[in-house]
């Protein structure tokens, strides 16, 4: 009876194991852009206009938005951002000239100069680093 009981025990164990063992994600790795577009883009706007920013060709409203659009940007690609300051006062939109960039690979950065139309046009560096983060989800149903 006490074998019994002793091989019962070890095959629950090696069972717990291998349920364990298979249930574990392997790492996935996404990769990050992180910019300073937002406070750059910020303190070279004038007051009394309303800022839009299109990325390659998609029109956006805020620059949290942008941003966001910027930080999903797959590593290697070419990219083309400007700015339009539409005068509150209902004069002619003034457009920025449109900075081209490639988007770094992970661990690389890179710097490209965006012109932030107003009363004045004033130039402003952004800065683009890229990471890798892992997306291990630790055994976890994924959405």
């Amino acid at each position: 009876m006490k074998k019994f009981l002793l091989s019962l025990c070890v095959l629950a164990v090696a069972g717990v194991c291998v349920l364990m063992t298979s249930c574990k994600d392997d790492d996935e790795l996404a990769t990050r852009v992180n910019t300073n577009i937002a406070s750059v883009i910020a303190a070279a706007q004038d007051a009394g206009y309303t800022y839009t920013y299109v990325l390659n060709g998609q029109t956006y409203t805020s620059l949290g938005a942008v941003q966001d659009a910027i930080n999903d940007l797959p590593a290697g690609t070419t990219n083309e951002i400007y700015v339009v300051a539409t005068p509150n006062d209902g004069g002619q939109p003034k457009q920025g000239e449109a900075a081209t960039f490639t988007t770094p690979q992970p661990g690389g950065s890179t710097t490209f100069t965006v012109d932030v139309p107003g009363d004045t046009t004033k130039p402003v560096t952004v800065t683009l680093n890229t990471t890798l983060e892992s997306q291990h989800s630790g055994g976890a149903a994924k959405a």
